[in-house]
């Protein structure tokens, strides 16, 4: 039978044990992850022996497999499945592989955001490597009751990369055929989860660019503090990897950020992981439909 089980000493987080992520799993199980999931922020899958189709199959048990927009970082013969890795083999061709070393929200850049995303640790540095967590619920519940009015009433102008001026880490660079493909968006400051009705802040870094009708420089320090705020360490948790882990967050509840790596040089200090974000909420109401369009 499945184990669930909260990681002791950590703000959130579950280990999730005696499950083999690559056969079928029956409907209970698929029940039983799907309610743990918005419940425990992130689930941890230790010593799972999959390949990319058992992986994208895997997915689908919490929504709809998402591309990324970097073509050229997707898996061939899996585009669901975006490669990371810091094995740079032809220097005029980077990868990007700090592209994620900031606080950041998958895919809120786009109008239809991710709900979760997942990554399966196929080489692991020695040391180094982490994903930093934020828990957003709490952040937004721990605010004074006045200023949780204020932001429910504001909306986010977001677009693709980081915000912070001269950042040493950014997202991969676009194309102009790309960047066609995700314009502006707009989002609220405070979403509500679709399954769990539990409030938070939402993708207040890296995307979030300005809140509608305030002045530019007021948008960006209000969004610096909520950064901060949330990025606190009561707040947060460090995910460390293993070969053959499988680690999944509840993308709208939280932010994360990798941490800053260096270019591989040899097996010890190499970082390969394969990556899939979801779009879609099983389990809350008008899902199926959405599924049919």
């Amino acid at each position: 039978m499945t184990t669930i089980e909260a990681v002791a000493g950590q703000a959130f987080g579950a280990e999730v044990t005696d499950i083999d992520l690559s056969v079928p799993l029956s409907p209970t199980e698929v029940g039983e992850l799907r309610d743990a999931l918005p419940r425990h922020r992130a689930l941890r899958f230790p010593d799972q022996k999959i390949q990319p189709d058992d992986f994208v199959r895997f997915s689908m048990i919490f929504g709809r497999p998402h591309p990324h927009v970097l073509e050229h970082l997707r898996l061939e013969g899996h585009p669901e499945i975006l490669l990371l890795t810091n094995i740079v083999e032809d220097e005029s061709k980077p990868n990007g592989h700090n592209g994620a070393a900031f606080w950041h929200t998958d895919n809120s850049y786009e109008p239809d955001h991710a709900s979760a995303t997942m990554l399966y640790a196929r080489s692991v540095p020695v040391q180094g490597g982490e994903t930093y967590l934020c828990d957003m619920v709490a952040a937004f519940r721990d605010l004074p009751e006045s200023r949780r009015r204020f932001l429910e009433g504001l909306t986010v102008r977001h677009r693709y990369g980081n915000r912070d001026a001269g950042a040493e880490h950014d997202a991969g660079k676009l194309k102009p055929e790309q960047k066609a493909r995700v314009p502006e968006v707009e989002h609220e400051l405070v979403k509500r989860h679709p399954v769990s009705g539990e409030k938070c802040l939402y993708a207040v870094a890296a995307s979030a660019r300005g809140i509608v009708g305030m002045p530019n420089d007021e948008a960006t320090a209000l969004l610096d503090e909520l950064k901060v705020h949330c990025t606190q360490p009561k707040y947060t948790i460090t995910q460390h990897y293993r070969v053959d882990d499988l680690f999944i967050w509840d993308t709208m509840v939280t932010m994360h950020a990798a941490a800053v790596m260096d270019v591989a040089s040899n097996q010890s200090n190499t970082r390969i992981m394969h990556r899939i974000s979801v779009k879609g909420y099983p389990g809350a109401s008008g899902y199926a439909a959405s599924q049919a369009v």
